[in-house]
């Protein structure tokens, strides 16, 4: 028997319950925001009993099942959110074109509402169901101002809340609006070309810092790894009789490294992720201005950086292996 998701949902406290929707109505997911974290806390629930009961750590346990427990909260908000900042950036991308036709469709002749319905096109994707939105409220009785408003206000960008304001207020002012449509959708393509000129420019700062953290970084983990795992096989076959260490002291000690090699392996591991992370940002923001691609990014730095850090143990482990022995 499927759980009532929207009964569940009700348990939650309206502030979370409001954050969710607000997301939700961005996206093209049918679920409101009850149901969502409804179904959010079921699942949360039997992830978190399911780890803890899976690995008996005693005290440790509790904070395993916690993370579980709290870890679909937070990754979906992140997806929800990286989904809707994509789904602006696919309008932002069309947009100019859809103003265009509209504008086309204006001069043949068309009122502005049936000029916008006309326009609709497949390949304007997630414009175009936002539009057909448009045009159900405005044939129930809503004002076109009213829904153009708050579309614009609907997503967080710049371009598209200032392209809904002037077209509300062509529309409110009775303003010639074929030509209104073809200087905004002008403006938007001048942006837009300002914007990849600036991404082709700091196209050497994002190899660089591609090239520390793929490269460079795990590379030299990897050689400390391999001096530290050395430094211990050494420690341990070079044995000096305790009355030559009393008669003579060396400057070289023989005790072995502080840090073990699987010690040190977590370690890099973590500095590696932990490094990824805030190159993805730093690139996220120098490419398109916003953090949130730090989502697409972070995995797949993480990913490499680990891969090269591996292969540079085994690289460097049969040439040092080669030489030493």
């Amino acid at each position: 028997m499927k759980p009532d998701y929207k009964i569940i949902g009700r348990m939650i406290p309206n502030l979370i319950v409001k954050v969710y929707n607000d997301l939700l109505k961005k996206t093209d997911l049918d679920m409101d925001g009850h149901e969502f974290t409804g179904f959010l806390l079921f699942f949360s629930l039997l992830l978190g009993v399911f780890v803890y009961f899976l690995q008996p750590l005693g005290y440790y346990s509790l904070i395993v099942g916690e993370l579980a427990f709290f870890s679909p909260w937070i990754l979906s908000y992140v997806l929800l959110d990286f989904s809707i900042y994509r789904r602006t950036r696919e309008i932002e991308k069309v947009l100019s074109d859809f103003l265009q036709l509209t504008s086309a469709n204006i001069r043949a002749g068309m009122s502005i509402d049936k000029a916008l319905w006309f326009a609709i096109r497949p390949e304007f994707g997630a414009l175009s169901r936002e539009i057909e939105g448009v045009a159900k409220e405005t044939m129930s009785g809503k004002a076109l101002e009213e829904s153009l408003k708050e579309l614009g206000e609907k997503f967080d960008s710049l371009m598209i809340k200032r392209a809904m304001k002037l077209i509300v207020a062509g529309i409110r002012s009775g303003g010639e609006m074929a030509y209104l449509l073809d200087r905004i959708a002008h403006s938007i393509r001048k942006t837009q070309t300002i914007q990849k000129e600036i991404a082709a420019n700091v196209m050497t700062y994002t190899i660089f810092i591609f090239f520390a953290v793929c490269v460079a970084a795990p590379f030299l983990f990897g050689l400390s790894f391999q001096v530290i795992t050395i430094m211990q096989q050494l420690s341990e076959t070079i044995s000096i009789p305790a009355t030559g260490a009393a008669s003579f002291s060396t400057p070289i000690n023989f005790a072995g490294p502080a840090v073990s090699p699987v010690d040190f392996k977590i370690f890099a591991i973590v500095s590696l992720v932990v490094t990824s992370l805030f190159s993805s940002m730093l690139l996220s923001i120098i490419r398109s201005g916003s953090a949130k691609e730090t989502v697409r990014i972070f995995p797949i730095l993480a990913g490499i950086s680990v891969v090269v850090f591996f292969a540079a143990i085994h690289l460097l482990g049969g040439v040092m292996g080669s030489i030493i022995y």
